[in-house]
């Protein structure tokens, strides 16, 4: 007796027998290298089909040897062709091939019309109004292409124009929409990489620490979203498990978090004992009874409602029924083919969850539109663009042999199933580029749009609004640094919410040295290499291959010291080249201007400094304090070091609103300074040297205390300082809205 396959089973057996040909030959397909072999299965499976479907013979291919696609093919087909007679398979037919019955759209059906919009929300509108007007009455459908990837815009808009109870929005969900699927594949995931050794992306360890899919969320929420900050400021982008428990060891960042620790503890307990067995291969009923046992251990899904779960063990199901095609594979195959079924297995298919006939307005995808009976109907999107998307071939089968359902029969029978009006609406643009209407409606008359105020009652909703630009005074008196100085001068808003309520994106651990970071890196060689020399007439008795030297062994000590934080995104080759990089900076900049100075001797380096601005008081720390003439205290110079490739403009010193105040705070801290000097460390050096600033001591002083004073009272109005050029470094637009 035969036994009828699924389209994952048939699909399994294909992708093997792919596989096992492409590793025997090791040559013959150039596109499997960047082609998943389970796409390329369905291909295939979808050519095998449409053959039997129309009764061709597989021997027809052979004079088509020519293409190296049909000819694989053909290798394939008999290969499962032997499979399928030796173990009495019968294959069953997928829903998207079936016979074609060609027929000509009627260009000239009385109840056909086109309607031109300008764009796409436009095209939404115009149905929306339609839906709503007096004219539609009856069950009516609105098909709209892409409404998976727009649904939330639609749903708005004709949120606008219906009642809830009016319209119902059906698109196909994908088990791998679903968090709870995701979370208990990612648990999963994790415990491979536990297994092989591999490493652990952060932001999937990010992901795991936040779900509220795991034991103890409700208690440690918030402990676990400040463990995921403290975390990302101090962690490599991919770790080991190993290097995790010791970062949540060191400075108790798993305060408040006893739940997930002792559910990660137990969790390496259980893959511990699963190491013990040194067989890593094993059958489908193997792995599903050690996923339920990792998932366990994090008491995943527990409190979830009940369909979720069944859900994810129907997933589990589909995967025991591949098991002859599996036979014994690794975790990691597991994990791959549950992800793979998790893309194409469908939430309502198998919920059994259908539409809603009994609303008078139905938007659906075209998939759906072809199962169901109208009374009116519009099509939206018939742009000559997305309606020659349907007009698909299989690569695998000669084109002469092929009949597929392109737009014009998908058109008719859309057509077939209305009983009453059928509307095709195309928008003239797309993504600002000029598109025409499909060549299947050109004939079609335009459809003649009227509305009235009474047809179409929008729902008023009346805004009130309240203009209030201050936050709260702020009664601290002591400032640290002058970062809220600059963030006040570029934009109010953004210091009342980075500095008095912390608002930040999260960091993202990089693969990569951070700008900032790099910055840090050369601070630190030339504070190194200053605290050491301490003079410039020591510095002048050493070579510039010596300087060179020097400066290389300092910069290789700070990148070891920072390796030993990030091992996996800091390896060799990086760390030597940005030692390099740095180097040459650094002995550029003192072969370019600190030699060609007069003698001085390093008074302070980072030193720590406080600025009194009338009442309020300012903590700073100052790059560098250079004493000028061997010792004498009235030639002070205040260098100020910049990594970045821009400078202050000499026309912005004057500015109330200066672009970038440390060096008017520093210049405020000590007595005796004669210069202000602003370095730019780059591969050009630039400097800046104010040697008058005395005569705009007393302008600095007033525009940075009004700043300073603008900060403790609370002003914090939306006022980019350059408009946008300021806005494209902030993370706040979302907060702010200032392009509203």
């Amino acid at each position: 007796m035969k036994s009828l396959q699924n389209r994952f089973q048939q699909q399994c057996l294909w992708e093997n027998i792919i596989v096992e040909w492409f590793n025997r030959e090791k040559a013959g397909l150039d596109f499997v290298s960047y082609l998943d072999c389970w796409q390329l299965a369905a291909k295939a499976m979808d050519a095998w089909h449409i053959l039997n479907i129309y009764h061709i013979p597989l021997t027809v291919l052979e004079k088509y040897f020519w293409n190296k696609e049909v000819q694989s093919f053909f290798r394939w087909a008999n290969s499962y062709k032997l499979h399928s007679e030796q173990f009495n398979y019968l294959d069953q037919i997928p829903e998207n091939i079936r016979p074609v019955d060609v027929k000509k759209v009627n260009n000239f059906n009385p109840r056909c019309f086109k309607f031109a919009c300008g764009d796409l929300i436009k095209e939404l509108n115009a149905a929306a109004k339609w839906a709503k007007s007096k004219e539609v009455f009856g069950k009516s459908g609105i098909v709209i292409l892409n409404l998976e990837q727009i649904y939330l815009e639609v749903d708005y808009i004709f949120s606008n124009f219906l009642d809830e109870s009016e319209y119902t929005i059906s698109i196909p969900v994908k088990l791998n929409t679903m968090q709870l699927i995701n979370i208990a594949i990612l648990i999963l995931q994790i415990a491979n990489c536990y297994i092989t050794g591999d490493n652990i992306k952060y932001e999937d360890f990010s992901r795991l620490l936040r779900t509220k899919f795991i034991a103890g969320f409700d208690l440690e929420f918030s402990s676990r979203s400040y463990m995921d900050y403290l975390l990302r400021n101090n962690i490599d982008y991919e770790f080991n498990w190993q290097y995790l428990v010791n970062k949540l060891q060191i400075n108790n960042v798993h305060a408040n978090c006893d739940v997930f620790i002792k559910i990660c503890n137990a969790f390496e307990q259980e893959l511990i004992i699963h190491l013990e067995d040194q067989i890593t291969k094993h059958n489908c009923q193997y792995w599903v009874n050690f996923c339920n046992k990792i998932l366990q251990k994090f008491c995943w899904g527990e409190g979830s409602e009940e369909n979720l779960i069944n859900n994810w063990n129907i997933l589990l199901d589909q995967y025991l029924k591949l098991t002859t095609f599996l036979g014994e594979h690794d975790l990691g195959r597991f994990i791959k083919t549950l992800i793979t079924l998790s893309k194409e297995l469908d939430v309502k298919a198998i919920t059994n969850t259908k539409i809603d006939h009994k609303k008078n307005i139905n938007i659906v995808n075209i998939q759906a539109a072809l199962q169901l009976q109208f009374d009116n109907l519009w099509i939206c999107g018939f742009s000559d663009i997305n309606w020659s998307e349907f007009n698909q071939f299989n690569p695998f089968l000669p084109i002469d042999l092929q009949k597929t359902n392109s737009g014009e029969e998908i058109l008719q029978k859309l057509i077939d199933l209305t009983s009453r009006l059928v509307i095709c609406s195309y928008p003239l643009y797309i993504d600002g580029n000029l598109v025409q209407c499909s060549k299947l409606i050109t004939n079609f008359p335009e459809f003649n749009l009227k509305f009235n105020l009474e047809d179409i009652c929008l729902k008023q909703i009346t805004l009130e609004y309240y203009e209030d630009h201050s936050a709260p005074i702020y009664n601290k008196k002591l400032f640290s640094g002058t970062k809220f100085l600059k963030l006040q001068a570029a934009c109010p808003f953004q210091a009342n919410a980075k500095i008095r309520l912390q608002a930040e994106n999260l960091k993202v651990p990089s693969s990569y040295l951070e700008a900032t970071t790099k910055g840090e890196i050369l601070h630190k060689t030339m504070e190194r290499f200053w605290g050491k020399y301490k003079a410039l007439s020591v510095v002048k008795q050493l070579s510039i291959e010596e300087i060179y030297k020097e400066l290389l062994d300092i910069t290789n000590e700070i990148l070891i010291d920072l390796k030993k934080l990030r091992p996996a995104s800091l390896n060799e080759v990086i760390l030597k080249i940005e030692a390099i990089r740095i180097t040459k900076l650094c002995c550029n900049f003192i072969k370019t201007y600190e030699l060609n100075r007069t003698n001085f001797i390093i008074l302070y380096l980072e030193n720590k400094f406080t600025v009194k601005l009338k009442e309020l008081l300012i903590k700073i720390k100052i790059d560098r304090v250079d004493q000028v003439n061997n010792g004498s205290d009235l030639n002070l110079l205040i260098i100020d070091y910049k990594t970045g490739k821009s400078l202050i403009n000499n026309h912005n010193w004057q500015d109330p609103r200066i672009d970038d105040p440390q060096l008017l705070i520093y210049s405020l801290c000590l007595a005796n300074i004669e210069e202000l000097i602003l370095a730019a460390i780059t591969a050009s050096p630039k400097f800046i040297t104010l040697s008058n600033w005395q005569e705009l001591k007393d302008v600095w002083y007033e525009s940075l205390y009004k700043l300073a004073k603008d900060f403790q009272n609370g002003v914090a109005i939306v006022d980019p300082k350059y408009g946008a050029i300021t806005c494209r470094q902030c993370d706040l637009k979302y907060m702010c809205r200032v392009f509203e």
